[in-house]
Parts: C-alpha cells; sequence; structure tokens
C-alpha cells in the first residue's frame, strides 16, 4: 500500500442499543463490525463481482436494487428467494466464497454485553452503541496509520 491508498469503513451492527429485555441473550448483546477495503479495490474488483452475482446468479433487477443482507439472504426473503433451489443456492454459495476469498479486506468487530455494562458503576458511556463506535473508529484509525494510508 501507497501513501495515497484511500480506504473506506462499511459498519454494520448485530442488535440493538436498546437497555431493556437484558435477561434474554438476543437483548443482551450489540455488536459493531466494519469492513475496512481499499475503495480502488471496492470499484474494480469487489463491485464487479458482487454486480456479477446480481445479474447471473440472482437475475437482479437494475430498477430494484439488491441489497446483500444476512436476514434476507439466510430467510429466503426478497431477492433471495430464488435460493430456494439448491442449483441456484449453490451457485450463490460458490460465487459469494469465491468473492470473499478474492476481496482484500479487513474486519474490525467490537461487542459489547449491555448487561454487565449497565452493572458497573464505573462505566461512565453507558450508550453502547457510541461506545462501540468509538472502540471501531480508534481501530479502524490504527489500521491506517499502520498501513501509512488515509481513510474516509
Amino acid at each position: 500500500m501507497g501513501i495515497f491508498d484511500m480506504f473506506r469503513l462499511y459498519v454494520d451492527e448485530v442488535g440493538t442499543a436498546s437497555l431493556t429485555h437484558l435477561d434474554q441473550d438476543k437483548h443482551r448483546y450489540l455488536s459493531l463490525t466494519g469492513v475496512a477495503i481499499d475503495i480502488r479495490h471496492a470499484a474494480d474488483a469487489l463491485e464487479p463481482n458482487m454486480n456479477w452475482i446480481k445479474a447471473s446468479v440472482l437475475n437482479h433487477d437494475p430498477d430494484s436494487p439488491i441489497i446483500f443482507h444476512r436476514t434476507d439472504i439466510m430467510g429466503f426473503g426478497g431477492p433471495f428467494e430464488c435460493l430456494r433451489d439448491e442449483a441456484i443456492k449453490s451457485r450463490f454459495d460458490r460465487s459469494i466464497l469465491r468473492l470473499f476469498i478474492s476481496t482484500e479486506f479487513r474486519i474490525i468487530t467490537a461487542i459489547i454485553d449491555k448487561k454487565a455494562m449497565i452493572t458497573n458503576t464505573h462505566w461512565d458511556n453507558k450508550e453502547p452503541y457510541h461506545y462501540l463506535m468509538d472502540i471501531l473508529v480508534e481501530k479502524y484509525t490504527q489500521l491506517l496509520e499502520r498501513n501509512h494510508v488515509i481513510g474516509i
């Protein structure tokens, strides 16, 4: 990587920042995951390969953009309903795996046990989403500095 390389961080969460129902595991934890990728690599390799999967495997309609959302993929929702067909699902799985293997990226994940957070009196930041975002941005900044690149 050279000094003029530029990275972008894509972020998504699992869970919610809500501090209710923390006795249930599905409400107890929150995680933020960032995928850091060189924007040139995203434009030159990732996006064309994702578009190929959309067009060749999922019969993508350009007027109705497909978003690769895990819940939809796993639940065969929306444009992923075609994955109920084992042959199409197998082709999709192979294509996605090939995409992951060929794509250069870094993953940063931060997770919090919200139940433990609210019981600790020394914890100043009681907003779990903001706390995790602070960690993600700090780790992203360290990644950029280590690799002598800039980020957006």
